[in-house]
């Protein structure tokens, strides 16, 4: 069975399209991935939890 020329670009179009909307979103969610790391990395240096430390065990003289 063979296809029209006109099924096999819309087919070709439709590969581009998807891969055009791919790299968009890719460069708009990786400048916000590294955002959140770095903010989830802060966030945690700065205000660590009660208990994560080995020395929290032992009273203050």
């Amino acid at each position: 069975m063979r296809s029209s020329a006109t099924v096999k670009i819309f087919i070709v179009f439709l590969i581009l399209l998807v891969g055009w909307f791919f790299i968009r979103v890719a460069r708009l969610l990786f400048p916000i991935l590294l955002i959140a790391i770095v903010i989830g990395l802060i966030w945690d240096w700065a205000y660590p939890k009660k208990g994560s430390d080995e020395f929290d065990d032992y009273e203050e003289l």
